[in-house]
């Protein structure tokens, strides 16, 4: 179950004795969403098709790191994870100069949007990307899970609506509040390294 906005707006009422409505709280509520993002809390998984030649595939949406990408056959065999060409995209440019042909991809580069794929594709795959996402811009659709971020979320609203305010007596009660649930949900977060080696 997702935060719901109004939920957040009646406790930052509550804990600093106020009278926000509507989207009167959307600035610092973004901002707790884009911090907590910057933790890399929310991970997702997408696939996407590789055709025959392809030698790009698209970041996915909201695209922060990358944990693993794996291409799976048609007869959804998967092969080994792809590894991060550590050169980056001037090693991907000189691999591809010196071997452009075709077959089972091993490696790639992200950059500018896209990640590119050494060898390109000699046979159809789906791509299973996994990543660490950036929370959208929408404080309408919150995806962080009630369960699991209604403290922090709160008490990250309230930090950020009391700092931009001036409340300092607020500010000095909610920071320590926010930093500690929020490092309680790092501390709990299943971490996968950002791409395999």
């Amino acid at each position: 179950m997702s935060i719901e906005k109004a939920n957040i707006l009646t406790f930052v009422n509550q804990a600093l004795r106020e009278n926000f409505t509507g989207d009167g709280l959307d600035v610092e509520i973004q901002m707790t969403l884009d911090d907590l993002s910057e933790e890399d809390l929310l991970v997702e998984s997408v696939e996407a098709n590789v055709a025959i030649g392809d030698t790009t595939i698209a970041h996915p949406t909201g695209f922060r790191a990358e944990i693993a990408i794996t291409l799976s056959t048609q007869a959804g065999v998967a092969n080994d994870p792809l590894v991060k060409i550590k050169g980056g995209q001037r090693e991907y440019r000189i691999l591809r100069d010196n071997d452009a042909a075709t077959g089972i991809p091993e490696a790639y580069s992200s950059f500018n949007g896209f990640f590119f794929i050494w060898r390109g594709a000699a046979s159809i795959f789906t791509a299973l990307i996994e990543y660490y996402k950036d929370h959208p811009q929408d404080v309408n659709t919150i995806e962080f899970d009630e369960t699991k971020f209604k403290n922090v979320v709160n008490s990250g609203v309230t930090y950020y609506t009391a700092l931009l305010r001036n409340k300092r007596s607020y500010i000095g009660i909610w920071n320590p509040v926010y930093q500690n649930f929020k490092q309680k949900r790092i501390d709990a977060a299943e971490f996968q390294p950002r791409f395999v080696q």
